[in-house]
C-alpha cells in the first residue's frame, strides 16, 4: 500500500512532459552513433592503417583526425546534455519521493494521535 500511494502522489505530468525531450535526445544519440560507427567501421576495418609519407596525404590524414574529433566532441556535449536533463529530472522526482515521504509521516501520526482519541473516547463512554 505504502508504494501505491507513493506513486500515485509523483507527479506523472512532469515526468511525462519532459519524457519526449529525453527520448528524442537519446534517440538522436544513438542513430548518430550507430549511423558513424558503422561508416568508421567500414572505412577502416580492425586494420591499422599505415600513414602514407607523402605530405598531402599526410595532411589529408590530419583534416580526417580532426573531423572524427570534432565528431566525437559534439557527441560528448549532446551526452552531457542528455545526462544533465536526466540528472535534473532524477533531482527534481528525489526532491518530490522527500517530500511525499514526510507528508506519509505526517499522516501516520496523524492516524495514531486519532485512534488514540478515539480509544480514549470510546474508554470513557458513560456505562449503559
Amino acid at each position: 500500500m505504502l508504494w501505491s500511494t507513493l506513486f500515485k502522489l509523483i507527479p506523472w505530468g512532469q515526468v511525462i512532459d519532459h519524457a519526449p525531450q529525453v527520448l528524442d535526445g537519446a534517440k538522436k544519440l544513438y542513430q548518430r552513433l550507430r549511423a558513424e560507427g558503422r561508416t568508421e567501421a567500414e572505412a577502416y576495418g580492425t586494420e591499422i592503417a599505415v600513414l602514407p609519407p607523402e605530405p598531402e596525404a599526410l595532411a589529408q590524414a590530419v583534416r580526417e583526425q580532426r573531423q572524427a574529433l570534432a565528431r566525437l566532441h559534439d557527441e560528448l556535449e549532446e551526452s552531457g546534455q542528455l545526462i544533465k536533463r536526466l540528472a535534473e529530472q532524477n533531482a527534481g522526482m528525489v526532491a518530490q519521493m522527500e517530500s511525499l515521504r514526510r507528508r506519509l509521516r505526517l499522516l501516520g501520526w496523524l492516524g495514531v494521535l486519532l485512534a488514540g482519541g478515539l480509544v480514549y473516547a470510546l474508554s470513557h463512554l458513560p456505562a449503559a
